[in-house]
This record gives structure tokens, sequence and C-alpha cells, in this order.
């Protein structure tokens, strides 16, 4: 009966939350309006586990960007208490040598599957070098494994 509770935390744990549409998250995105894709589960910092890949698009620094994503599982919890899980998604922007947090949305309980459209301001540099769009869905549940978060990356560069 244990082993049996561990398989299904298990794979509990390599399901969906979190997609990123816009730009084209690493790897495919397979299932995505299936509740729990398995493409969209990455609860491994950073991105999810997946390696960097050579940039896939080019976004002029300093422009405004809209970033779509979708809250593949829904994981915001309210409590009789009054008190709820008070996740949120970020947006942000790496390179080697600094890291940008572009954006932070609240999550609400909006369901599963439902689509987000955020504009973000990109950094105006370094132009020319490979850089990484980062989303994550940082749930603050206690239900959910490692923490929480939910990891995808896109591997960009401005120019």
């Amino acid at each position: 009966m244990k082993a049996v509770v561990v398989l299904v935390c298990l794979v509990c744990a390599a399901s969906a939350h979190i997609c990123l549409l816009n730009p084209h998250q690493r790897g495919s995105m397979r299932g995505i309006n299936t509740k729990e894709a398995d493409d969209c589960g990455l609860l491994h910092k950073p991105c999810g586990g997946r390696p960097q890949e050579k940039p896939a698009i080019q976004i002029k620094g300093g422009s405004s960007y809209s970033v779509v994503f979708q809250k593949n599982l829904n994981h915001f919890a309210s409590y009789p208490n009054g008190t709820a899980t008070n996740g949120y998604f970020e947006i942000s922007f790496w390179t080697t040598t600094q890291c940008h947090v572009l954006d932070k949305i609240n999550d609400s309980a909006t369901p599963s599957l439902t689509l987000y459209t955020q504009t973000v301001t990109m950094p105006d540099g370094p132009l020319g070098v490979s850089a990484i769009l980062q989303l994550t869905y940082v749930t603050n549940s206690h239900d959910v494994p490692m923490g929480g978060i939910f990891y995808q990356c896109t591997d960009i560069e401005l120019f």
C-alpha cells in the first residue's frame, strides 16, 4: 500500500502546472490544453531542469513585450479562516551576470487552463548575448512537492 501512495505522489509531482506559450517554452508543448500536461510540470530549478538552447527569438532591448502563459493546473486555495495560499507568477530576465525581475502577478482563483497575457519592459541590455526569460509559478502550497515552485524558460537574445 505504501508503494502505491509513493508512486501516486511521484506521478503528481511530475504533472503539469504552468506553460509558457509566447515566447515558446523549452521543449514541446504537447498536451497543453489538458490539465497536468507533462511538459508544464517542471519543478527543478533553474528552468525545470531543461538545458539552455540557442536563442529562439530576438527581442528589442528596452521594448515592451507580451508574455503569454497558461496556468495549466490551479494551485490557488482559500481557507475558511479567510487566508489563502498567496501564490504568484514571476517573469524574469537572466544572463550569466544579472537577473531582472520584470513582473510579478498575484495568483487567484482562476481555473486551470486560464491564459494570461502580461506586458513587460525588456531590459536595455546586454545586447547580442544569450539570455533566458524565466517564468515561475510560486504556489505557496504545501500540497506541491519541492517547495511548490514550477519553472518554464525560453532562450532569447536582445538586439
